[in-house]
């Protein structure tokens, strides 16, 4: 990366790679074993093949907690080696230092309000993201900024049929009648027949078409409140 920071892992995991092999006699190979296992469980959270958690995040960071076992494992082998008032100290030691790196994330995990923004504004290209996010805060009475959202989410995943559904239920209820109706459309061309958007958005098009029509033979009549999610 940029910042040199993937070269530098790559380097403290050969150096180690090569410490660990050299003093296999010594140690044995279980450090080596478990050395590999810890790779080989990281992989999925590295970015070489796409998984689906990556829709809301480039980097599936929780990835990372089946992989820890074996570092954590490897960290055991070595303190083993350790006198017993050593061991306890760098136990403790690495309690305090995990807990202070958690502590200040723990906030995230207090609603899904949080944990959705805190997404949208750490990754502003992912679809999901902002979608989530978008959906959360029309469900809180948030509308224009929800529809806003979700007009980001529309834009960054055009393909995407719950974009669109959802775009157009946020824009039938600000009234904006055709422009809802044109993501109902837009939602029956991209979502497959078999995909329940498709069903709801043809639902919500006629909807739509006939509070257009009641307004056009009564336009006294009061404003629409868009179709029913």
């Amino acid at each position: 990366d940029e910042d040199g920071w993937g070269l530098l892992g790559l380097v403290v995991v050969a150096v180690l790679a090569g410490v660990l092999w050299s003093r296999r006699a010594v140690w044995g190979k279980a450090p080596l074993v478990l050395l590999g296992a810890y790779l080989g469980l990281l992989v999925p959270a590295l970015g070489f093949a796409d998984v689906w958690y990556q829709q809301y995040s480039r980097v599936a960071d929780h990835w990372q907690y089946p992989s820890s076992l074996a570092g954590l494992a490897l960290l055991a082998l070595a303190a083993e080696r350790l006198s017993s008032q050593v061991r306890w100290a760098a136990t403790g030691l690495a309690l305090v230092v995990w807990a202070v790196l958690a502590w200040p994330l723990s906030s995230l995990y207090t609603s899904q309000d949080a944990l959705w923004r805190d997404g949208a504004e750490r990754h502003p290209d992912s679809v999901l993201a902002q979608f989530s996010m978008g959906v959360a805060e029309i469900k809180q009475g948030k509308l224009a900024a929800g529809v806003e959202r979700l007009a980001l989410s529309v834009k960054l995943g055009p393909d995407f049929p719950e974009c669109h559904y959802n775009y157009g239920l946020g824009l039938a209820a600000q009234g904006r009648l055709d422009d809802a109706e044109a993501e109902f459309r837009k939602t029956i061309q991209v979502a497959p027949l078999s995909s329940p958007y498709f069903t709801k958005a043809t639902m919500a098009l006629e909807k739509v078409k006939g509070q257009k029509m009641k307004l056009e033979t009564n336009p006294g009549a009061p404003g629409p409140t868009g179709p029913a999610p």
